[in-house]
Parts: structure tokens; C-alpha cells; sequence
């Protein structure tokens, strides 16, 4: 298990850095986790205990800030089928931007796993992975936004054991978070259009796993609280890379205080509806610059996926 999910991790980052212009490479066959993904280990909770405060007025910050624990706004993904438990993160880049905290708690057990320069396993300069052994569990982290994002991140964090015995502690969560737009700061008439990526993971009917990304736009109209927009280009890998032209997630939702949620209908290239989902997400910056957010799909073949996003106006 730890191999499929560490090549799919993995795969996220290329995939990442190369979409928008197609896929491609190859690989080994894909490797198969024990158990698929059923349809109650989808945690759709927000992660996280609040939102950070803002300090633009303070500081005079002009972006993501060093030295503050952002929480992690996310979707877990249990690989062993069950009623998910607790789950919160946050995420604390150093002040000398010298090694990255994620802070976890997961059922009530806590946790604070350091990534250094030596756990890095890959850094593309818009994605970064790395890979921590603690206290008996391996830790992964994936980090994207790095440099087309100037105030939020998002990515793929997981925990698990090592093995090829799955237990209830094992997880794979997408999710986001940063410097989020005083809801005082959220226009009030007007339209912005962000553009950006996505990435995400995805467990097949029969419990292969891939790694997902794709480019989305998402436009927010603030005079009738509304967003709407689209996901396309898709790239998925199990080993080895393949496109799905024609393939696209439409959002349709609302926004509410500075964050936004709605629904999501997954089609085919023939237009024909394929699954189904939500997403959610926040605006960032002092004035809406940006948005990130995370997703969730269920596919009409048993199909599921999680992933989060992030996109700049």
C-alpha cells in the first residue's frame, strides 16, 4: 500500500507541473491498494479549528507569512472502510523557510512531523513532496502553489503505517489553507475570474488507485454571491500517464461570509454524466486575490476521488 500510495503522490507532483500541456511518460503497472475506498470514508469535514486572522492592516504582509500555523481546510480519505474519526491539521512553515511543521490530530492522537531539506524527495519549484518515519508511521507531504500562488497553498498530506496491514489510522487527506480575505474585504458587486490547477487522488471500483490533475477556472460573482466554473484538461496516472480529453467537472455554488461551496457534476466526452460531487474553498489576499479550495467525487461505477485546488485572478 505504502508503494502505491507514495508512486501516486508522486505522480501528482509531475502531473502537476505539467498540466495544461498534456501528459505523458511512462511506468510500471499500477499497484492495487488491499481495499477499495467505499462510500462512507469520504470526511468532508473543514479541518482545522478557526481561520487565521489576517494581519495586512498590522504588517503591511503581501503574502503567505512564515512562522504562522495556518489550518488546513480538507477531505480525508480512510483506505480501510469504516466511519472516519477526528481529523485536523495545520500547516507551519519555519521563519527562515528552513523546514515545514505539519501539525496533525487524528482521533484524538496528536502529532507534529518536521519536513527538512532532507526529507524533501522532489521540488519542481511550484510542487513539493516530502517523506517523514515517526513514532512508527510514514508521513508524506505534498505541497503545491509554491510559486503561482502568492497568499494560499494546497495539496495532499497522508499517514500510514508502513505495511501492508491497513488500519484505522491510515489516511490520505487533500486540503488548503493561507492568508484567507477579511470577509470585510469580500466585494460586494462585480465579478473576478481566477485561473489555476488541481490535484487529487482517486481509487477505481476495483481499489487501484491514480493520481489526478487538471487546470480549473472559477469565476465568483459577488452582486449575486455566486460562483461558478470548470475543471478540465484532466491527466490521470496509475503508472503510466493518460489523458481524458472531453472530460470535465462543471462547479456550480454560493458564497457565503469569505469562502464559497456548491456542487459538482462530473461528464464525458460525450456530455454524458459520469459522478457527481462537492467542493468548497475560501477567497485569499487582502482584497480577493485568490481562491483555493478541495473537492470531493463519487463516480457512478463505485469510482471516488478527493483533491484540492488553488487558483489567482
Amino acid at each position: 500500500m505504502r508503494t502505491a500510495l507514495l508512486m501516486t503522490l508522486s505522480a501528482c507532483a509531475l502531473l502537476l507541473s505539467g498540466c495544461g500541456g498534456g501528459g505523458g511518460g511512462g511506468g510500471s503497472d499500477p499497484d492495487p491498494i488491499p481495499q477499495p475506498v467505499t462510500s462512507n470514508t469520504i470526511n468532508v469535514g473543514p479541518g482545522g479549528n478557526s481561520s487565521v486572522a489576517p494581519v495586512y492592516a498590522n504588517t503591511g504582509a503581501t503574502g503567505w507569512q512564515r512562522g504562522i500555523d495556518y489550518p488546513l481546510y480538507q477531505n480525508v480519505a480512510r483506505v480501510q472502510p469504516g466511519v472516519p474519526g477526528d481529523v485536523n491539521a495545520s500547516l507551519l512553515e519555519a521563519a527562515d523557510g528552513s523546514s515545514l511543521t505539519l501539525n496533525t490530530s487524528v482521533d484524538g492522537s496528536p502529532a507534529s512531523v518536521t519536513f527538512d531539506a532532507s526529507s524533501v524527495t522532489s521540488n519542481n519549484g511550484e510542487v513539493m513532496t516530502a517523506e517523514k518515519q515517526q513514532n512508527g508511521l510514514n508521513y508524506t507531504m505534498l505541497l503545491a502553489g509554491l510559486s503561482s500562488l502568492d497568499y494560499s497553498r494546497y495539496g495532499v498530506w497522508m499517514q500510514e503505517n508502513g505495511d501492508q496491514i491497513l488500519q484505522g489510522n491510515e489516511l490520505l487527506a487533500s486540503a488548503y489553507g493561507g492568508m484567507e480575505t477579511p470577509v470585510a474585504n469580500i466585494p460586494t458587486s462585480g465579478s473576478f475570474t481566477y485561473s489555476g490547477q488541481t490535484l487529487g487522488v482517486g481509487v477505481d471500483s476495483t481499489g487501484n488507485v491514480a493520481a489526478i490533475a487538471g487546470d480549473i477556472g472559477l469565476t465568483a460573482d459577488f452582486a449575486t454571491r455566486s460562483v461558478s466554473g470548470i475543471i478540465n484538461n484532466m491527466v490521470l496516472s496509475n503508472g503510466a500517464s493518460t489523458t481524458h480529453p472531453g472530460t470535465t467537472a462543471q462547479l456550480s455554488g454560493g458564497i457565503a461570509a469569505n469562502g464559497f461551496s456548491g456542487n459538482m457534476s462530473v461528464k464525458d466526452a460525450g456530455a454524458a454524466t459520469i459522478g457527481a460531487g462537492t467542493f468548497d474553498g475560501r477567497f485569499f489576499g487582502p482584497s480577493a486575490e485568490e481562491v483555493a479550495g478541495k473537492w470531493a467525487y463519487d463516480g457512478n461505477d463505485g469510482s471516488k476521488a478527493i483533491g484540492a485546488f488553488g487558483a489567482k485572478r
